[in-house]
């Protein structure tokens, strides 16, 4: 499934605005807390600004543009740059200096995620494959361009590809030079 910036869900929050980029079951609300997954990117436009708890979800931010420095309150403090990384718990009360945007992992307590920075070189092939049951993989593309061979769609800045099922392969070559973000979820 190839979802474009088109689809996205844009909102405002506190200290920004944030972007829903896909949810499952896809019927489930980030509202009403009743998803498995949900993967956005969110702006932070003020410099000191406090998370949502989310009970029941684990979480892993990914800065994109920024550095930002995150407090889990008797945790642990870590500053992050660009692709740098924070696995935490939803119900840390967690607070954070720095304008950023970030990209966003929340899964429920029973899913492990991941997320990992790529880059590819334009005139290569990539593939995303699934090869178990219970898997989910997603690219998210930061910037180049993709084509995607199974039905001859270029991918932009912002577009992101969804593969759920055992077996599922998707072929891409690199028009131009991308960055993107690989996105694993065992369930």
């Amino acid at each position: 499934m190839i979802i474009t910036k088109t689809n996205y869900k844009t909102s405002s929050w506190s200290g920004g605005t944030t972007t829903e980029l896909f949810i499952y079951p896809p019927e489930s609300s980030y509202q009403k807390r009743d998803f498995q997954i949900r993967i956005s990117s969110a702006t932070v436009d003020i410099e000191e600004s406090n998370f949502t708890k989310l009970p029941g979800y684990n979480r892993v931010l990914m800065i994109l543009d920024g550095q930002l420095e995150l407090n889990h309150q008797g945790k642990y403090q870590k500053k992050l740059s660009q692709y740098e990384c924070d696995y935490f718990d939803g119900t840390w009360e967690t607070s954070a200096k720095g304008k950023v945007i970030d990209f966003n992992l929340m899964t429920s307590k029973s899913l492990q995620g991941d997320l990992k920075y790529k880059k590819l070189v334009s005139g290569t092939k990539f593939t995303l494959t699934i090869s178990s049951k219970g898997k989910l993989i997603a690219l998210y593309l930061i910037s180049g361009k993709l084509l995607s061979e199974a039905d001859e769609r270029i991918l932009e800045q912002g577009d992101l590809i969804v593969l759920q099922n055992q077996g599922n392969v998707h072929e891409l070559q690199v028009l131009e030079d991308s960055n993107l973000i690989q996105i694993f979820v065992d369930y």
